[in-house]
């Protein structure tokens, strides 16, 4: 292995280790070769022993990562009288001793022997659970080493993970794969304003109401709702009134096929407006008037797996409340909340909040994570009853200024956040985001030191979890709630690593005024059909904007580019669509590579927070073209598979047909 080669694996190893003072983290002219470059061997291990008698920590060294070694164990010494330096956040390892952090099983990465001309050959670091702690080494002995202090913020900003995703990092750059980028690459269109009203706009939805292949978008507020079709290409026309929508007023809007026709109804709060045959909209009953009731946010989700769209409701100071679609058979949706166990105070009932849906598990049912109290998370049984789980979330859903006002924040998005293949949870506080992480179906907050997550705005209201910049990460953009404040957006640099854009773009990526206003609604759909998603924002100033996404026209390389440019401009993008609206909603699409790897996944119809995708629309980029499997559990139970060839830097569409 070549010296360039050796330091850019260890580049994977602790990409945001110096933080800046002020006031980005990442330092793009200090990179973790930097850091790797002033130690003689780097090494990957796992802890395979700990003495409590003696306060030794035995590391089995599973690879050598830079220099030459024949070592085999390392043995680590914590005495009692060494101190721990203070700091905030973290996971296990801030402000503790490494004796006090570390368990059996862990993996951790060393750095032994400081190089060059002043360099100490005995002094060392040992990366361990987002922490960096100094280590010195024993003269007479290399496989002997004592812990000295945890770093706190000497390094804080590099590699900000879990210990146990060096491991991924190592493996994906020896296998070619390595991407880890420093900035940002971020790039939308002027945004264009589709139209302005009194008052705050709150919910929007973005879905082909009349049946001619283009998202449409409707906008919602307590003054009306607002539906504009794309009568054209790019083309916007308010058609509230011709639709008989005019008189509807609601905070919240869903869109699905209710009753099986083949066309996307509109759920406006608790009240269900059916698309009828003529492509005008009218009120239907079968959702009996007790799901309008004190609606904070009402969504159609799927609740019992036989393919109709459910209804899922959040009440003011009423918990959730869930209307089963009586599918086939007809008549009145059917109130399933004690049955699903919903209307226990453990799973939040009387409580005030955002809901958002998607599978924990796995299981292919649908999981809730509920922002009330701590945070709810609540995973459906066999039986489908809901119980609550542990989530990890360290976040209180108060506000900022200490008020009782609950339901003014929370709203979280269930997405791949830790790995492409993970299904983990972002939840924003009105102070700061959660990112739980899940790990073997237990919940874990990674939103710690050295993760730019932790920089976000006050007055967030909900987060969009999104792969905006199509790169093959999911990125977040953050909500906030005031009519003058400054909203956020954090890159997925891989790995569970986050970089917070406008520290380094100074909003470049949203050019007009979206992004420095606030918003109580957004979705990310591909509105202009090229592949990549654009963004839908529902102002509080009333003012609805499309911004769309113009990444892929900015990617270019030659064979001087720099390796990121020219992974970027490799990267496919898979466009599936959904043919037919029967068990959609609900419904996963993975996308693997040929040897199993996730490349991405999306669960349709999830987007139920402040706004609501299209459900019949998913959007993959994928860094290594070539033929691809693409799988679908549709929410009925039915599963397909299909082959796909994705060529390099090019826009693949597929139609599946739904039944």
């Amino acid at each position: 292995m070549t010296r360039n080669l050796i330091i850019r694996v260890i580049s994977v190893i602790l990409t945001t280790l110096i933080v800046a003072v002020a006031p980005a983290l990442v330092n793009p002219s200090l990179q973790p070769g930097d850091v790797a470059a002033r130690h003689v061997l780097v090494a990957a291990g796992t802890v395979a022993v700990i003495d409590e008698a003696q306060r030794l920590v035995t590391i089995d060294l599973s690879a050598v990562l830079q220099g030459k070694s024949t070592l085999k164990r390392l043995v680590l010494a914590v005495p009692m009288a060494a101190t721990a330096v203070g700091q905030v956040g973290g996971g296990g390892g801030g402000g503790r001793n490494l004796f006090d952090a570390v368990h059996e099983g862990d993996h951790v990465v060393l750095f032994l022997g400081k190089s060059g001309a002043h360099g100490n050959p005995l002094a060392g670091l040992i990366y361990h659970d987002e922490w960096f702690h100094e280590i010195v080494g024993d003269a007479q002995d290399p496989a002997r080493w004592t812990w000295q202090n945890n770093t706190g913020d000497k390094m804080w900003g590099c590699f900000n993970g879990a210990s146990e995703r060096l491991a991924e990092m190592v493996a994906d750059d020896k296998a070619g794969r390595f991407f880890f980028p420093a900035l940002p690459f971020n790039r939308f269109k002027p945004e264009q304003v589709l139209g302005a009203w009194d008052g705050s706009l709150r919910g929007v939805a973005a879905a082909d109401l009349d049946g001619d292949g283009r998202l449409d978008a409707v906008a919602v507020s307590e003054s009306g709702c607002h539906v504009l079709l794309q009568t054209k290409p790019e083309v916007f026309t308010d058609r509230t009134m011709a639709l008989g929508l005019a008189s509807a007023k609601s905070w919240s809007v869903s869109a699905a096929d209710a009753d099986d026709d083949g066309r996307i109804d509109l759920l406006l709060d608790g009240c269900l407006f059916r698309n009828r045959a003529d492509g005008t909209f009218v009120a239907d009953d079968r959702l009996p008037a007790a799901a309008a009731k004190d609606v904070k946010v009402a969504a159609f989700i799927e609740l019992d797996g036989d393919g109709f769209p459910d209804v899922l409701v959040s009440r003011i100071g009423g918990g959730l409340t869930a209307w089963l679609n009586p599918g086939a058979k007809g008549g009145p949706f059917i109130d399933v909340t004690s049955k699903l166990a919903l209307d226990r105070p453990e799973c939040g009932a009387g409580l005030t909040g955002f809901v958002a849906c998607g599978d924990w598990n796995g299981d292919g049912r649908t999981d809730l994570f509920y922002s009330a109290g701590k945070g709810l998370l609540l995973v459906q049984d066999a039986s489908g009853v809901f119980q609550p789980q542990p989530s990890g979330s360290n976040l209180s859903f108060k506000l900022s200024d200490g008020s009782e006002r609950d339901g003014l924040t929370g709203g979280a998005s269930f997405a791949g956040l830790w790995n492409p293949g993970s299904t983990d949870i972002v939840v924003p506080g009105d102070l700061g985001l959660s990112l739980i992480a899940n790990v073997g179906g237990k919940g874990e907050d990674r939103a710690g030191a050295g993760n730019e997550s932790h920089l976000t705005r006050t007055s967030q209201l909900a987060v969009l979890a999104e792969d905006l910049n199509c790169d093959g990460n999911i990125d977040l953009y953050t909500l906030t709630r005031q009519v003058n404040s400054h909203n956020s957006f954090h890159s997925n640099r891989g790995y569970g690593s986050y970089m917070m854009d406008d520290l380094y773009e100074q909003d470049a990526a949203f050019p007009g005024t979206s992004y420095t206003t606030g918003q109580w609604g957004a979705v990310a759909a591909d509105f202009d059909g090229d592949g990549a998603p654009d963004l839908l924002l529902a102002g509080v100033d009333g003012k609805l904007r499309l911004h769309r996404n113009d990444v892929l026209n900015h990617r270019t390389a030659d064979e001087t580019a720099k390796r990121q440019d020219q992974i970027l401009a490799s990267t496919s993008m898979l466009a599936v669509d959904i043919v037919g609206t029967r068990a959609v909603v609900g419904a996963k699409l993975t996308v693997r590579y040929a040897d199993g790897r996730v490349a991405g996944w999306r669960r349709l119809g999830d987007q139920v927070l402040t706004g609501c995708g299209p459900a019949h629309q998913a959007r993959f980029a994928v860094r290594e073209p070539g033929m691809m499997n693409l799988e679908v559990r549709w929410s009925d139970g039915r599963t397909q598979q299909q082959a796909v060839m994705l060529e390099p830097g090019k826009v693949t569409k597929v139609a599946l047909a739904g039944r």
